[in-house]
């Protein structure tokens, strides 16, 4: 159908919505949004022809106008769960869950028997690691329609991401009862047969998955995932491989629209800035925002930063297991600063020209973002792990110069092989990680940076080494408590159950829950596949003192 702005079919706003209602009745939503286009361009406005055309844009990747188009349909139709259900799902496509629930909320709120909307809500908290509210959310979504296989779909894969791998089977075979195939259940059955090591029985279960044509671009991405996870197991390297790079690929183009557009700022870009602007710094008055610096809830500041997968999940809940200590896990507590700071040439003068007052400022904002995040700091040495705020350290000394950082380090041959194997959620940080030069050239510029800052700032830092961590774990984290400024207990030592207190939602949150492992030299059975990067992270090899062979 090609209709134009001028078409009699459009002459009127009620002909155009009950053309492209009728159109959407047949199911051919092309031609829908071709009608609801061609409407809204002659003038006409309706929510239902935005919410079509919002579809669309987000079809295409481009979430803000979408998402523009939607808020103006909200406007116009404030009680339609069409508009809110269609915003909540744009919020979650677009990789922000959290902003997406209170939409789902409002839907719910409308109309508490949408079960899409219970079953997104429930997608949304599983993506924040939010397990146990996810599976309230399904479980309601099964009550409301026990043949709905998604419902079921997603209480087998929050019961396989605990552990809890008979759970699993038993809801993944009602989902697959419902729909043979149902990509989430066969990916939860693929997740409780690793958990087992039954590696070829997850194989053989994702197999028939992957050559279906009837899978989306995300979901098979998660399931080349788990194949390269059951080939590993096998270990048929050179298979585990490909599979990873078919899978980081997939995020790679999934992702694109969001961290691969022209002309912004990609993340190893930003480090890359700030490393610039680092090294060009004269000499400067660090203590010029000092005062009134220590006037925070907790009784010490401690940041916890290392590359990812280098050890920063399993010391923070060994040290969360301490009765003195408050943890938190990655959240965005210097959301306000990094805003304000570190976006451009214009932000870092502000940071060097920061006073006292306005530092005050984004001290209060930071510890605000703490106790929204559920940080209980008050009286305690609070902990904020952040792996990836090594780029922000300048900042971190110039409002916080009494904070303590912990540095977690493990081979670099090992963090970015783990890196590229990993399936993290997808962001600016992550998407460095999509493939494998391209992670190590990051890891190349963050320790650039990492270590200038460390021998610059007048910091306190000290250095916890994977290797050390793991052959003398009490030797290692007496000596992390004796620097943050509290005695060994032995609750240090029972970290599992601590991650499991804590519902731990990182990408290490399995690993963390199993006994103390050391997973040092994985890179070697990898050795051929890695020849392309070792040239680049064989200084840091060298000069962290790695086993070169």
């Amino acid at each position: 159908m090609n209709i134009s702005a001028g078409d009699p079919a459009i002459r009127s706003l009620s002909e155009a919505v009950v053309a492209a209602r009728e159109a959407v009745r047949r199911g051919d939503w092309l031609s829908a949004a071709t009608i609801a286009e061609a409407a809204l361009a002659a003038g006409l406005e309706d929510p239902m022809l935005l919410n079509i055309v919002a579809w669309r844009l987000e079809g295409e990747g481009q979430y803000m106008a979408a998402g523009s188009l939607l808020s103006r349909a909200l406007e116009l139709a404030p009680s339609d769960i069409r508009i809110t259900f269609a915003l909540g799902r744009l919020y979650k496509t677009a990789g922000h869950p959290r902003e997406a629930i209170p939409m789902f909320d409002d839907t719910i709120r409308l109309d508490d028997r949408f079960v899409l909307a219970w079953r997104e809500k429930g997608v949304c908290l599983e993506m924040l690691g939010e397990s146990e509210a996810a599976e309230t959310c399904y479980r309601r979504a099964v009550e409301l329609d026990p043949r709905y296989p998604d419902g079921f779909a997603g209480l087998s894969s929050v019961a396989a991401q605990r552990g809890d791998v008979g759970a699993a089977r038993e809801h993944a075979a009602k989902a697959l009862a419902l729909k043979p195939l149902h990509s989430a259940a066969v990916c939860a059955l693929a997740t409780a047969d690793l958990l087992d090591h039954d590696y070829g029985g997850a194989e053989g279960q994702l197999r028939p998955l992957l050559a279906s044509d009837d899978v989306n671009p995300q979901d098979r991405a998660v399931a080349l995932s788990l194949l390269a996870g059951a080939l590993d197991g096998q270990d048929r390297c050179a298979e585990a491989f490909a599979a990873y790079g078919a899978c980081k690929a997939a995020y790679a183009q999934l992702n694109a629209n969001r961290f691969a557009k022209l002309g912004v700022e990609t993340h190893l870009g930003f480090v890359r800035r700030l490393s610039d602007w680092f090294d060009g710094l004269g000499a400067v008055d660090w203590s010029a925002a000092d005062a009134g610096a220590d006037s925070g809830p907790a009784a010490g500041h401690v940041f916890l930063v290392g590359y990812p997968r280098s050890g920063t999940t399993l010391l923070e809940n060994a040290l969360a297991g301490h009765p003195d200590v408050c943890a938190l896990e990655e959240k965005p507590t210097l959301e306000d600063a990094d805003r304000a700071f570190l976006g451009d040439a214009a932000g870092l003068q502000r940071l060097l020209d920061l006073d006292s007052a306005g530092a005050a400022e984004f001290r209060d904002a930071y510890w605000r973002r703490v106790r929204e995040h559920g940080g209980a700091a008050d009286g305690k040495v609070f902990i904020d792990k952040s792996p990836t705020a090594t780029a922000s350290l300048p900042m971190i000394r110039k409002l916080f110069p009494g904070a303590r950082i912990l540095v977690a380090r493990r081979d670099p041959r090992d963090v970015v092989l783990s890196c590229f194997r990993q399936p993290f959620k997808m962001n600016a940080v992550t998407y460095e990680f999509t493939g494998l030069e391209r992670a190590a050239c990051h890891y190349d510029a963050v320790m650039t940076l990492t270590e200038a800052c460390l021998r610059l700032l007048p910091i306190q830092h000290h250095l916890v080494d994977y290797r050390r961590l793991v052959a003398d774990f009490d030797g290692t984290t007496r000596d992390a408590c004796t620097f943050i400024g509290v005695d060994w207990t032995e609750g240090v030592r029972d970290f599992g159950a601590t991650a499991r207190r804590r519902n731990v939602a990182s990408s290490s949150a399995r690993q963390v829950q199993r006994p103390l492992y050391d997973g040092s030299g994985q890179w070697r059975r990898y050795r051929a596949q890695l020849e392309l990067v070792l040239p680049i992270l064989e200084p840091w090899v060298q000069r962290f003192g790695f086993d070169p062979s």
